[in-house]
């Protein structure tokens, strides 16, 4: 319900927006009620967000489903799975695409990136397991996600901290650098960084990347 129009002052500069669509509540458990709503009704839910990719100039939308677990089910999971599936073809009726956040083994609905990105998803997204300052770290968490991601669908979360949360310490141009040239080398479909404001030399690497 939040959208606003930086779109059309992306597109200017290049960049597709894609909105993350987040799960937010005050208590996690109580989450699963609306996801349950939304999977066995997602109709109107399509309907509004074409609307507004149409009104903001949105190239796509990111989903960002990531409730704690300990409430979801495996019939959740599938439930789901069919739900960015549906999502992916309503969006690709309409020249967009969908990135779906997994991030791996927080949640009944991000059990299995695999099945997810089979479904139809234009690309499955490591978030914050990738958000790490140690390259070894960075290499094994990526390489996890190869075991259960075609690699043309993968895209790797990256952040500009030295980790997940936000710090006064960023990676330096020749660490940046060197995760570049390693997702270059896996062939992985899309990265996405984490946040703004960059260095220049963030550009530059995603310049060559495009």
């Amino acid at each position: 319900k939040n959208s606003t129009d930086v779109g059309t002052a992306l597109a200017m500069m290049g960049i597709d927006p894609y909105p993350v669509i987040a799960s937010v509540d005050e208590s996690w458990e109580g989450m699963w009620p609306r996801f349950r709503a939304l999977f066995s009704n997602p109709e109107p839910f399509f309907a509004q967000v074409i609307r507004n990719a149409k009104d903001y100039n949105y190239s796509g939308y990111g989903i960002e489903f990531v409730p704690v677990d300990g409430f979801g089910t495996a019939d959740d999971l599938t439930h789901f799975i069919d739900f960015v599936g549906n999502f992916s073809a309503v969006l690709h009726d309409n020249n967009m695409k969908l990135v779906v956040h997994q991030l791996y083994g927080a949640s009944v609905l991000c059990s299995d990136p695999g099945r997810v990105a089979a479904a139809g998803v234009d690309w499955v997204s490591t978030l914050a397991h990738t958000y790490v300052a140690d390259y070894d770290q960075f290499v094994n968490s990526v390489n996890r996600y190869l075991q259960m991601v075609p690699a043309d669908k993968l895209s790797v979360g990256l952040s500009r901290f030295r980790g997940a949360q936000v710090s006064n310490t960023s990676l330096t141009s020749s660490e940046v650098d060197e995760r570049f040239k390693f997702l270059h080398q896996t062939g992985v479909g899309s990265v996405e960084v984490w946040m703004a404001p960059l260095a220049d030399f963030w550009y530059t690497e995603m310049e060559q990347w495009r």
